[in-house]
């Protein structure tokens, strides 16, 4: 028990008991240099014992001095793989990690049962067999989500032989995975209600051949939404009442009330602003669905159209149509900005994409994918309009023109703020690369932008362009693609 410090490093190690109950609280913090300033590292555990029942409790914590630091990969500690690797050794149902379970042919009744237990309290998530990367390749993408989601969740691979036997069984209820797929199963599958849409199903096509990257499209699914779990109850109810008497320091205890309190006031603040940005979000998407349906009734009525035409030159348009289909696919945002690559009126720096990968990691990245090349195809038809005689801005023309390819005004800032205007860190984040035909230089100050997605996190895209449809090139150049904690403003934290 006690207080023991290092250079960069505190150790603090409390106990407390009371009749059956029992309770060990070790919390080690670490500082560590970065640039712009300090980060800490913060690990809180909990052992804690009642009568013949035992927890381990980990949470983890960083923080950082520096308002523009990029957030670290989420994963689990180090500590709860070290334990686990110890609990191994028992055949405890369901696993935890850190090492995946491979899944046999013996095995695949008893994962079933597993599934369709109700006291089952974690996700289990299986892969399927993917034979478009190596044996290894597999191995290793599931080996490196349950290392990552340690203590969270129980991680199986399906070999070639079980695969099939799993989703004959899984098949009627509608929750059966092949071909490279990954399945999250929650808690509480009801046989006769399964909801197969509760349990998330991802295809091979969004996972990297890396398995790291692959991962990562995973466990973005599943810690954020373990980590705002409560504790056990046993900690709620004895056992930090218990160590906060042993501390026997009220003052502190105080303290920690007071910064609770400015933090939920903090948090309030931060749900009103989300509130507000997901209002404005749903009258976009409202928008935006009227005026899909009109631009796909349109498009039906086309199709049907040159449908006729074709067959009266004695062609298949079915075969046409799957030939453009192999040909332009916007699964993934980096897809997207190549095909755009192709566009006559855009010019997209070679420097322009960054960190395209993030991106890729959402689960969302094909919404953003498909709205990143039809915002530059929005761009491309613009600055054809301007060579046939248009003269307003690409926000009028957004506004006036007409157009199948304009986009909501809601998307587009022809500017930034005067807050990131006049501030240095914001501002040179926005000089960014040009073709040197457009004013001599090889970079330009860059405001206008695209916000591809409204809310939503650090990683959502934002493509910035410069306007030279008046100008030498008569293109739009594109000096940025890329997500949002690249482009920091005032709302950064």
């Amino acid at each position: 028990e006690g207080v023991q410090r290092s250079d960069s490093n505190e150790l603090v190690v409390e106990h407390a008991s009371a009749e059956e109950t029992d309770a060990l609280r070790i919390r080690l913090h670490e500082d560590r240099p970065v640039e712009d300033g300090d980060e800490r590292w913060t690990t809180t555990v909990h052992w804690m014992t009642h009568a013949s029942q035992g927890w381990i409790w980990i949470d983890v914590e960083w923080v950082s001095d520096s308002a523009f630091a990029r957030p670290p990969k989420m994963a689990a500690p180090r500590l709860a793989s070290m334990l686990l690797e110890k609990r191994s050794r028992i055949n405890f149902s369901p696993r935890l990690g850190p090492k995946p379970c491979r899944v046999g042919t013996d095995d695949v009744d008893g994962l079933v049962d597993l599934l369709f237990r109700q006291d089952r309290q974690v996700p289990v998530i299986i892969f399927s067999v993917d034979n478009t990367i190596s044996p290894p390749s597999y191995a290793s993408r599931v080996q490196e989500a349950a290392r990552r989601l340690a203590g969270c969740a129980d991680v199986r691979m399906l070999t070639a032989e079980s695969e099939p036997l799993f989703n004959q069984l899984m098949e009627s209820l509608s929750l059966s995975v092949f071909d490279g797929a990954v399945r999250v199963y929650l808690p509480s599958i009801d046989p006769d209600e399964p909801h197969p849409w509760r349990h998330r199903y991802t295809r091979s096509r969004h996972l990297s051949p890396n398995p790291s990257t692959a991962a990562d499209v995973i466990v973005r699914q599943i810690l954020p939404r373990m980590a705002t779990q409560q504790p056990p109850a046993i900690y709620r109810q004895q056992i930090k009442h218990l160590l906060d008497l042993q501390r026997h320091d009220w003052e502190a205890i105080a303290e920690e009330l007071d910064q609770d309190k400015t933090r939920l006031d903090e948090e309030f603040k931060e749900l009103q602003q989300q509130k507000e940005e997901l209002q404005l979000e749903r009258d976009i998407a409202y928008e935006e669905a009227i005026e899909s349906e009109r631009v796909a009734s349109r498009a039906r009525r086309n199709l049907e159209s040159l449908r006729r035409h074709v067959r009266t030159l004695d062609e298949a348009p079915e075969i046409i149509e799957q030939r453009s289909e192999d040909e332009f696919e916007t699964s993934s945002c980096m897809k997207a900005i190549e095909s755009a690559q192709e566009l006559k009126h855009i010019a997209i720096h070679p420097r322009a994409p960054r960190d395209v990968d993030r991106m890729d990691e959402s689960p969302d990245s094909e919404l953003w994918a498909q709205r990143i090349f039809r915002h530059l195809q929005a761009l491309d038809v613009y600055a054809q309009d301007k060579m046939s005689g248009f003269s307003g801005s690409f926000v009028q023309w957004c506004q006036t023109s007409g157009s199948e390819h304009k986009i909501s005004t809601k998307f587009v800032a022809m500017t930034e703020s005067d807050w990131v205007r006049n501030n240095e860190r914001c501002r040179v984040c926005r000089v960014l690369p040009i073709d040197s035909q457009v004013n001599g230089s090889t970079e330009v100050e860059m405001f206008a932008h695209l916000k591809t997605v409204q809310g939503g996190g650090t990683t959502i895209p934002r493509i910035y362009f410069h306007d030279d449809t008046m100008g030498v090139t008569k293109k739009v150049h594109i000096g940025f693609i890329g997500p949002h904690y690249l482009m920091p403003n005032k709302a950064t934290n």
